[in-house]
């Protein structure tokens, strides 16, 4: 099965505007909400939190909820050149997830695979003592972490079976864009 993969938006599907919730979808099924994005004063370093994941059949994939940190993260710093980093605060239970320690290593190689850094892993005490981890990280703008990104973002399409087209490099990109500007 081919898909034509996630897209992101603003509420209700608008355009996306910095510093308010980020909706993904798997074309007409909600996947989930990035609630929290910080943007500092200049937009040059950003904060994602608050990670929540919808009830659908679509969001329940664990190959679809690696897909979104990757595709999250290449929207984010694609459409806004600015970013130079993004921090993540990665705290949400996950229902089917009952091993803190287990989750909390998913992530942390999760991040690491896209080039983040400074990754720590924060115990969380619930009321039970249940072993929940918290993580934070640093995704750094640079040519390995885009490397990295690219990578693990191709990874996680071709898992979740989404048709790629070769990529193309930014010149090559802003090429093409001229040339169908030209009438």
């Amino acid at each position: 099965m081919t898909s034509r993969g996630l897209s992101l938006a603003g509420a209700g599907r608008a355009p996306y505007v910095l510093g308010q919730p980020l909706w993904i979808w798997e074309e007409e099924e909600h996947v989930g909400t990035v609630q929290r994005v910080e943007a500092d004063d200049d937009a040059s370093r950003i904060r994602l939190g608050q990670f929540a994941y919808a009830d659908t059949p679509a969001a329940r994939r664990v190959t679809v909820r690696k897909l979104a940190m990757f595709e999250v993260t290449t929207f984010l710093v694609t459409r806004f050149p600015c970013i130079t980093e993004v921090w993540f605060d990665l705290d949400h239970r996950l229902e089917t997830q009952r091993d803190g320690v287990a989750l909390a290593s998913l992530r942390s190689r999760l991040l690491k695979s896209m080039g983040a850094e400074e990754i720590k892993i924060i115990p969380r005490l619930g009321e039970a003592g249940d072993g929940h981890f918290a993580l934070e990280a640093v995704w750094r703008n640079s040519a390995a972490a885009q490397a990295a990104l690219a990578q693990a973002l191709h990874a996680a399409r071709e898992a979740n079976g989404i048709e790629q087209d070769t990529p193309l490099d930014w010149s090559t990109r802003l090429r093409n864009w001229r040339r169908s500007l030209r009438f």
